[in-house]
């Protein structure tokens, strides 16, 4: 924890504001350029088929996975097939741009937590009810 920012270090800083949530079924037309956004997303797809094109080279957008765009990123969308999309578009309250643009520069994936994936299930689920 000594190598972390303050900001990041303490449990209780970091708050999140959710601005959207949905979940629906995107395509082959899921095709948006040169996406750069002040806010994070959160995506879990129901399978692999979907990457981001970035700087750094394409990002697999893996079924399964939760996956974390960070704010400013610059990337295009490229979707091969039919899937479920579950999305989440937030604000880290209190954590500075420039900050995020230093320990995020691209894309990350967590590691799969069985129980993690099921929340979010259940999250686009209940966004459906």
């Amino acid at each position: 924890m000594d190598s972390l920012p303050a900001v990041l270090a303490g449990e209780d800083l970091l708050h999140l504001r959710v601005l959207w949530a949905d979940r629906f079924v995107v395509g082959t037309n899921w095709d948006t350029r040169d996406v750069c956004s002040s806010y994070w997303r959160f995506y879990v797809n129901s399978r692999d088929g979907a990457s981001l094109l970035t700087d750094a080279g394409r990002y697999p957008l893996r079924g399964g996975l939760i996956h974390f765009v960070p704010a400013w990123v610059r990337f295009t969308c490229h979707n091969t097939t039919d899937l479920d999309h579950l999305f989440v578009h937030f604000d880290p309250i209190g954590l500075p741009g420039a900050l995020v643009r230093e320990l995020f520069p691209s894309p990350r994936s967590l590691t799969p937590d069985a129980d993690l994936v099921r929340a979010c299930r259940r999250l686009g689920d209940d966004l459906h009810e």
